[in-house]
C-alpha cells in the first residue's frame, strides 16, 4: 500500500469518527432537567384561588362594617351623651355578636368546611344571648354561671344539624349535663347532704356509661 492510500484511508477513518460523533444525541443534563422540575407540579387553578379569595373577602366585609359603625356609635356616645348613650358592655356585645356574624357568614361561604368557625361562632351567639339575658336581670351571672358551660354543649348539638357527626352528641351532651349539675349547686337547689347520699349510688353511673356505649358496639358488628 502507498503512501498516498494510506493518507486517504486514515483521513476516511477522521471523517466516519467524526460524523458518527456527530450523529449522537446530546445528553440532557440532570441539573438542567431539575430546574424546571417545580413547573411540573400541579398548582390550584387561578379562577379556584380567585374564587377563594372572593369568598373570604365577602366573609369578611360584613363584620368589618359593623364593627366600624359600632366603633363610630360608641364615638358618639363619648363626644354626645345626650344624643347617643352606649355603655361598653354594650359594645363588646354588639362586637362580638359582629364577630360572630362574620365566622358563620364564612362558614356558610366556603361551602360548610371550616367545622372550627361554626363552632366559635355559635359559643358566641349562646354567650351574647346568656349577657343579654343577665344585663336585662333575668339571670344572674354570678349564680348562674355554669349555664356558660351548658352553652357549649348545646353548640355541639347545633352543630349536628350542620355536620351529620354521631360522634359530637356525647361531648355536647357531656357538657350540657355538666353545666346542669353545676348549675344546681351553685343556686342551691342541691345542698351537700344529698350529695353524700347520692355518691353512695356511684355504681349507677357505670351502669349508665355502659348502656350509652352498647348499642354503638353492636351496630359495629353488624356492618
Amino acid at each position: 500500500m502507498s503512501e498516498n492510500d494510506q493518507i486517504d484511508q486514515d483521513e476516511l477513518i477522521q471523517r466516519v469518527v467524526a460524523e458518527t460523533a456527530g450523529d449522537q444525541p446530546e445528553e440532557i443534563s440532570p441539573e438542567m432537567d431539575d430546574q424546571d422540575a417545580d413547573a411540573d407540579i400541579a398548582r390550584p387553578s387561578r379562577v379556584m384561588q380567585y374564587r377563594v379569595q372572593r369568598r373570604a373577602q365577602f366573609s369578611m366585609t360584613l363584620p368589618a362594617l359593623l364593627l366600624i359603625a359600632i366603633g363610630g356609635a360608641y364615638v358618639v356616645s363619648l363626644l354626645a351623651p345626650d344624643t347617643l348613650q352606649i355603655t361598653p358592655l354594650m359594645a363588646l356585645a354588639a362586637a362580638l355578636g359582629a364577630t360572630a356574624l362574620g365566622l358563620l357568614a364564612r362558614f356558610l361561604i366556603n361551602g360548610r368546611k371550616e367545622t372550627g368557625v361554626l363552632f366559635i361562632s355559635l359559643v358566641l351567639v349562646l354567650w351574647i344571648a346568656l349577657g343579654a339575658l343577665a344585663v336585662t336581670g333575668i339571670i344572674d351571672l354570678m349564680v348562674n354561671w355554669p349555664m356558660a358551660i351548658s352553652a357549649v354543649g348545646v353548640a355541639i348539638i347545633i352543630m349536628m344539624v350542620f355536620i351529620p357527626e354521631r360522634g359530637l352528641l356525647l361531648p355536647g351532651l357531656a357538657l350540657i349535663v355538666a353545666g346542669v349539675t353545676l348549675l344546681m349547686f351553685t343556686t342551691g337547689t342541691v345542698d351537700v347532704a344529698s350529695v353524700t347520699t347520692i355518691a353512695q349510688y356511684w355504681p349507677v353511673l357505670l351502669i349508665l356509661v355502659g348502656l350509652v356505649f352498647l348499642p354503638s358496639a353492636f351496630r359495629n358488628r353488624t356492618r
